[in-house]
C-alpha cells in the first residue's frame, strides 16, 4: 500500500477522534441550557417537549459517537495490517492500560463519552416518565434495572479490551 493511503488513514482516525471531542463538549452546553429550560418552566406540555428533544438529542449524540467510534476502530485494523510493527510498538507504549490498578480502570475517552451520553438519555427518560406521573419507586426500579445492563456491559467491553478482542 502507498504511504499516502496510510497518512489518510490516519488522518481519518484524528479526525474522528477530533469531532467526538468537540460533539461531546458542544453536547454538554446543549444539555445543560436543555435542563435549564426545563427547570425555568412550570409544569406542562412545554416541559414534555423540552424532556422529547433533551431525549432525542442525547440519543442521537450517543449514536453518533458510537458510530465515529466504530469508524476510529475500522481505520485502526486496516493500519495494524499496514504497519504491524508500528503497532507493536504501540501496544507496548499502551501497556499501562492494562497492567496495575489501572487494568480495570482505565478506558479509552471517546468511550467514556459515549457512557456519558447513554446515561444523559436515562436521565431525559426518568425526567419524562415522572413528568407523566411514573411513581419515584418506578422510576428506581426502571433506573436501577438500566444502571444494571449498563454496567454489565462496561465489565463485558472491558473484558475484551483486556482480552486483546478489542481494537483500543
Amino acid at each position: 500500500m502507498p504511504l499516502d493511503f496510510e497518512e489518510k488513514l490516519w488522518d481519518i482516525i484524528a479526525g474522528e477522534t477530533q469531532y467526538i471531542v468537540n460533539e461531546f463538549a458542544l453536547g454538554v452546553v446543549g444539555i445543560g441550557a436543555l435542563f435549564f429550560a426545563y427547570a425555568s418552566l412550570h409544569p406542562g406540555h412545554l416541559r414534555i417537549l423540552i424532556v422529547l428533544i433533551g431525549l432525542g438529542a442525547s440519543f442521537v449524540m450517543w449514536m453518533h459517537m458510537f458510530g465515529s467510534s466504530q469508524e476510529v476502530a475500522s481505520a485502526m485494523n486496516s493500519l495494524k495490517c499496514m504497519n504491524p510493527s508500528y503497532f507493536a510498538n504501540l501496544k507496548t507504549l499502551r501497556s499501562w492500560r492494562v497492567h496495575g490498578k489501572t487494568r480495570y480502570t482505565y478506558y479509552p475517552v471517546t468511550r467514556l463519552m459515549t457512557y456519558y451520553m447513554a446515561l444523559v438519555s436515562l436521565a431525559w427518560t426518568s425526567i419524562g416518565l415522572a413528568n407523566v406521573g411514573v411513581s419515584f419507586s418506578t422510576l428506581v426500579y426502571i433506573d436501577a434495572m438500566a444502571l444494571f445492563v449498563v454496567g454489565v456491559f462496561v465489565i463485558h467491553r472491558r473484558w475484551k479490551d483486556l482480552t486483546g478482542r478489542s481494537p483500543y
